[in-house]
This record gives structure tokens, sequence and C-alpha cells, in this order.
């Protein structure tokens, strides 16, 4: 690290979160930290650590939701800590193009993850026409909401998202599972907010809407738990300037190889509010018009208070004109200062693929980043596709803050081990000195009329986690555990 940037922060963590067991591509990279835990979840398996990377427990993933009854195949998982609870938060999508599929939630008795589970599922479709792929997962001091794009069994065609918002003190209590789900037609990774303020009345979401006209699309959930409304373009953040939604297939070069990797679209990686602001992280695509040369992790603040909702505060971008590097999957958490980290993938023809992330302090210059950090170099090529020509990455990561000190912040990102696989890594900035305290305050905002704005440009295209055998085992279905019903 440049001597310039160490006197900022502090780089603690270094060590790994879980590996590839060459089950699976892509890792769906998530992980978070807790009290005097981690846990690093991802589409092969669950591992919990102690905060100094000593492995306690680690199974496969299917294995974690095998106590429901019925579950093939888990995939897609999130995990998040509701450091005012003390709970941990993870969720999985289930059985993948078939029938039987479901959304599945869980929360952690206690702030011990080894510790017992409430664990539930929803049927997607009582029909089994659709299944629910790339879901999401936030949460505010009322709802757990989870949201997924749903597409049919036969055709995959996309039918739209579907956002489920669990009680939050129901799923607590290890109650019936209740919930209250909206179907979207016109949404798409619709990404619920982590939400750094237990009182506000609240849960927004945040989809990318149009590349070309720069424009993403905010969303709410309010009114009283069981009587939900979900109110659809609230509001329309728009940039100065567009960018594309994606680029080829395989996109991004890297050492070693001339097969390039995978970098995705521009949806939503993830959401934070924190102190009236969301904040949210997407991969873009540059030049706005023409050819893509290169991928950009780009983010947003983006103001919530009333008269205000929707106006851009800030827009910045981990970007290099030069295409020497491409940047993607990012993610990002804000403290109590509203300092924030910015994790993601590095690729380029002149490095294996690394972990990387950028930090902001609160102070510095709007729009800007420090210097890009790599803390996880990558070892090796890597070119994985299990014969479906895709070498996938990502889809996701994760960065968080720490619930100790609401102060320090965490991030697991995705890097090129050896042996032509994929590795996951943990890496921190410490800032704190004694801990504050964790406050919370209460600003609930109007909704103002939604503006019309254009209608989205991409069709949506199911995310399928590649497998080394496409053919599976049909497993006897057990008796389900109680199923979580719906709200009249």
């Amino acid at each position: 690290m440049p001597a310039s940037h160490r006197h900022h922060h502090i780089r603690e963590a270094d060590f790994p979160a879980g590996s590839d067991n060459g089950s699976v591509t892509p890792p769906d990279t998530q992980g978070t930290v807790g009290p005097n835990h981690l846990m690093a979840v991802l589409n092969s398996n669950v591992t919990i650590e102690t905060r100094t990377g000593v492995v306690l427990s680690s199974i496969p993933i299917a294995s974690f939701w095998s106590s429901l009854g019925g579950i093939n195949e888990a995939f897609d998982p999130r995990v998040l800590f509701d450091a005012y609870a003390g709970r941990w938060i993870i969720s999985s999508g289930a059985n993948a193009a078939s029938p039987t599929a479901y959304v599945l939630i869980g929360v952690s008795q206690t702030n011990d993850p080894t510790g017992a589970w409430n664990l539930y599922k929803v049927n997607v479709d009582a029909n089994g026409a659709s299944w629910a792929d790339y879901p999401t997962l936030g949460f505010n001091g009322d709802w757990i909401v989870l949201q997924t794009n749903v597409f049919t069994v036969s055709q995959g065609a996309y039918v739209g998202s579907y956002i489920y918002a669990f009680d939050k003190a129901d799923l607590y209590a290890g109650g019936a599972g209740q919930y209250t789900v909206f179907h979207d037609s016109t949404g798409f990774t619709d990404y619920p907010a982590v939400t750094h303020d237990n009182a506000l009345a609240t849960e927004y979401l945040v989809r990318s809407w149009n590349g070309a006209s720069g424009t993403l699309r905010v969303s709410t959930i309010t009114g009283s738990i069981g009587a939900e409304i979900l109110t659809t373009g609230v509001a329309f953040p728009t940039a100065a300037k567009g960018w594309q939604d994606s680029g080829a297939e395989n996109f991004a070069p890297q050492l070693g190889s001339t097969a390039r990797i995978d970098t995705d679209d521009d949806r939503i990686e993830n959401c934070v509010y924190r102190n009236g602001s969301l904040w949210a992280a997407q991969t873009v695509y540059f030049p706005a018009t023409g050819t893509p040369t290169r991928s950009s992790a780009q983010w947003w603040q983006i103001n919530t208070a009333s008269g205000s909702l929707g106006v851009v505060q800030q827009l910045g971008k981990r970007d290099d004109p030069s295409g020497q590097f491409d940047y993607a999957y990012p993610t990002l958490d804000v403290n109590a200062n509203d300092d924030m980290m910015i994790g993601y993938s590095r690729f380029g023809a002149s490095q294996y693929a690394s972990a990387n992330y950028s930090f902001r302090r609160h102070t510095d210059p709007l729009n800007t980043l420090e210097p890009d950090v790599v803390f996880k170099a990558g070892e090796a090529p890597y070119f994985k596709d299990f014969g479906t020509g895709d070498n996938r990455w990502g889809d996701c990561s994760n960065v968080a803050v720490d619930p100790i000190n609401d102060i320090d912040l965490w991030t697991i990102q995705e890097y090129a081990a050896t042996g032509n696989t994929w590795g996951t890594w943990w890496g921190t900035i410490a800032l704190s000195g004694n801990p504050p305290t964790l406050t919370a305050t209460a600003t609930r905002t109007s909704t103002p009329t939604p503006t019309r704005k254009p209608t989205p440009t991409r069709t949506p295209k199911p995310t399928r986690t590649p497998r080394p055998t496409p053919t599976r085992t049909p497993k006897p279905t057990r008796t389900p555990t109680a199923t979580p019903t719906p709200k009249a």
C-alpha cells in the first residue's frame, strides 16, 4: 500500500473466506461480519469463521436448508447481520427452473450463527409454472425484504419481480413466517436497502432503469405490518451521462489466457440507507454508445429527504478510461460517519483477476474515491464454463460495516486462485478508536407523484449457476415443515 494511502486507514483482515470445491461457478460471493463471527455464504458452502479466519464449520449450502425438506438445490445466497437485533439473516433461491421452486429465508435465534436458526420456504408458484432467480435481500425495522426475478419454467420467459416483505418480528420469534408478496411486471433486480436506521418507516428499493438515459428507479414499501404498500417509481435518479448495460458475454481480459471473463450487466449489486441517503453500486459499460471497451464500478448517493427525493448527491466511478483495467461486481457500505468502502473484482490483460476495494472518507471531495487497493492478487488464469461457453464470475460480492463499532468496514471478494479455481477473500478497513454508540434517527419521507420515464431497455435473462453435471438425480421429497403463508 502506498505510503500516501497508509495514514488514512489500516487494513487488518487478510485471509480466505470460502474456496472452490469444483461443484459450481460462479461462487455468488456473499458474506458478512457479526460481533464474533464471519459468515461466507456461497453457491458451494456455508462457512462460519472467527473474526480472525479460523473455520468453525463449513457445510454444503443445500444442507443448510435441508430441514425444510424438498430442497434439491440452493443457489444465489445472501447474508446480512442486523446489528439492532443481533441476528443473522440468510436467503437463497431453491430448485432452479423447477415446478418445485422456492425462495428461502432464515434468521439466527441469537447472534451466534453456529447456533439454532428459524428457516422458512415459500413456494414461488402454486401451479409450478415459474421459478425465482437472483434473490436480493434487505431489511429495516419492520421487514426483511427479499426480491427476486421470476421466469417461466417451460420457456425461461420473464414474468416480473416478486417482492416478499416478511414480518421481521415474526421471523425473529420463530413464528409462522408471515409475509406480503408484491408482483411487479416492471421490476428487475429492485434491490432492497440494508437500512442503517431501525426507526425508518420506509423500505427503499433501487433498480437500474435505463442505462442509455443514465436512470435508476427508486420504489418504496410503506404502511403497517400486514398492510404493506408497494409504490414503484417514487423517483428516477439520473446521471448527466448514460452508460451501456452490458458488453460481450466474456468481456474482461486476463493475464496468461486468451479466454475472457464474464462481467455481467448493470443491475444494482447492493443498496444501503444511511443518514438520509440511499447508496447503491453497479457495473456499467463505456463508451455510452458503440462497442463497449471497458467496464466500470459505479456508485451513487441519492437523497431521500422530503422535497428532494431522488436528487443525486454523489455519482462516482472506479474507472480506467485507458482500458488497462476493467472493474465489475461492486458493492458498498457506509459507516456512521458516512465513510464508504466499495469492493469489486479487477481484471486486465496485465494481471490475474484480483479482489480490490476503494475507500472514501466523508471529507474527501465529492464524487471521488481514494486509490484502488489490491487486497488479494489473482494467482493464475481462470476459465471454467462446464461446457456452456460462459466464463462466469461473481455474480456478486459484499461490503458490510462492522456491528461492533459501526465504523470499520469489511468486504468479501472473488479472485482467481491457482489450479483453475476461484477463491474468495476477506479484507477490512479499520478506522475506529473507541467504539461509538449506535444511534437511529427516524426520518419519514413523503411520496411524490411518480414521474413518467422511458421504459427499461434490457430483456431480462436468468443467471442459472452452471454445474459440472447438467442433469440431476431426483431425490424423494420429505414432508415439509410449516410453510409460511401470505397475509390476507
